[in-house]
């Protein structure tokens, strides 16, 4: 028994001593994998594979020069050898950086590892961030296109016509005429209701965008297929501008006014008002920096065809829309002045050098032309209990022209001699006036068989 207890004691000794044996230092090396320069201030843990920490924070062995500059930065920590562990390194400004090594059971007491390096992480501390749903710029309701003039952002002070530009699958042409996906448009309309008899070119230019809630696309019935009950009719393609509420009822204006050098003015004009029944607008457009069109006038400003005159322009327009609140009558009037002045004036001095004499001429002239125009047209419409059109227009307009021109030649520079002289003098004026007025009426006397009695005047 004895012998026996004595060997159990040296067996029990071998064990501790080889245990003790077992146990490893670990020493690795970190730098910054960019500048490849020693790291120091990373905290190294180890851990076992399923995340238990064996060494929370590795020991750290500065190696410098003489000057003070790291080359080296070594951390060690004591490990048991025959056994799998995790290497996790952090810093602050780097990614955290793992690896996995193993300790061989043969492994003395030392066992270096390869560099670990280290990225440096990029981050940026951002102040508060407000996100914003994108509107949709345009959707289909039914056969409808809709334009949700929210979603388009244009400069202050632009009009309406910018904002039809932008619009998705819409082209305008020099003309301004309209074409949504290649069909031509047939009418602009304010609020479902005709303006200036359909002028484009008035209410594209004079209405500002941020006024507008959307824009429809869309074929109406014409008046009399509404009050027939069915399409006698084609149908119009239409675009309706449909005003925000608070800018259908009240007014809109804006004006414009510029002057210049040499006695050179410009002024526009726009008022839009709206109450439950009526609506009314007017215009006003003078010039005389040779801006030739009219209110509502297609075409460019082409001042550099006329450089030998001086043209001034005015017109004004009113527009005045009732519509009854079942929307059965309507009642819209249209007046429209226009005036044109066109001056010019002409000095010319020729001299000829001929062998003995120099005959020298000189000629002047001067002219004016102008004309004034008035336009009155008036459209009454009702729907129930039949279809009746009432068309009213009257058109005054007057012209006149004046000249003179004046031409002298002397023989001689020297001479006050006139060999030739002619004196021209011209006047001429004109007017015209047309008067119509027409009467429509239509009746469906059966409207499953769609028989209808058509009245005209």
């Amino acid at each position: 028994m004895t012998k026996k207890s004595l060997l159990m004691g040296i067996l029990l000794l071998c064990c501790c001593i080889r245990a003790v044996a077992q146990t490893v230092k670990i020493q690795v090396d970190i730098e910054d994998e960019f500048l490849k320069m020693p790291l120091s201030g990373v905290k190294l843990s180890v851990l076992t594979p399923d995340s238990a920490v064996v060494v929370d924070s590795a020991s750290c062995i500065s190696i410098r020069s003489t000057s003070g500059k790291s080359l080296k930065e070594i951390y060690t920590a004591s490990v048991k050898a025959g056994r799998h562990y995790l290497l996790r390194a952090k810093r602050a400004g780097y990614g955290d950086v793992w690896r996995r090594f193993s300790v061989p059971s043969t492994q003395k007491s030392e066992l270096s590892l390869s560099t670990l390096m280290m990225r440096k992480e990029w981050k940026e501390e951002m102040s508060e961030v407000v996100v914003k749903a994108t509107k949709v710029k345009m959707y289909y309701k039914g056969d409808t296109i809709v334009y949700d003039a929210d979603a388009f952002k244009l400069p202050d002070g632009s009009m309406l016509q910018s904002l039809i530009d932008q619009l998705p699958g819409v082209t305008m042409n020099q003309s301004g005429e309209i074409f949504v996906n290649g069909r031509k448009v047939d009418e602009l309309m304010l609020g479902s209701r005709t303006f200036m008899h359909g002028n484009k070119k008035v209410l594209m230019e004079n209405l500002p965008y941020y006024t507008v809630k959307d824009i429809k696309v869309y074929d109406k019935q014409t008046d009399k297929s509404v009050a027939l009950g069915y399409d006698v009719e084609p149908r119009k393609f239409v675009m309706d501008v449909n005003l925000k509420p608070e800018y259908s009822q009240g007014y809109i204006a804006n004006v414009e006014a510029a002057g210049g050098t040499n006695d050179r003015w410009l002024g526009r004009g726009f008022l839009l008002g709206f109450t439950d029944l009526w609506r009314y607008s007017v215009m006003a457009n003078l010039n005389n920096v040779n801006e030739s069109r009219h209110i509502g006038e297609r075409g460019f400003w082409s001042p550099a065809t006329m450089p030998r005159s001086l043209t001034t322009t005015r017109s004004a327009a009113f527009d005045l829309d009732y519509q009854s609140k079942d929307k059965v009558r309507k009642n819209n009037f249209v007046a429209d002045y226009t005036s044109t002045s066109d001056d010019r004036e002409m000095r010319r001095r020729q001299e000829q050098f001929l062998e003995g004499s120099h005959p020298l001429s000189q000629t002047e002239s001067t002219s004016h032309s102008g004309n004034w125009k008035v336009k009155l047209s008036n459209e009454y419409v009702a729907t129930k209990p039949g279809y009746l059109r009432i068309n009213t227009n009257f058109d005054y307009e007057k012209r006149h022209a004046n000249g003179h021109s004046l031409f002298n030649q002397w023989d001689d520079l020297q001479s006050d001699t006139l060999t030739a002289s002619m004196f021209t003098d011209n006047l001429s004026e004109g007017q015209t006036l047309h008067f119509d007025q027409g009467i429509m009426g239509a009746f469906n006397t059966n409207k499953e068989k769609e028989r209808v009695l058509n009245l005209q005047l």
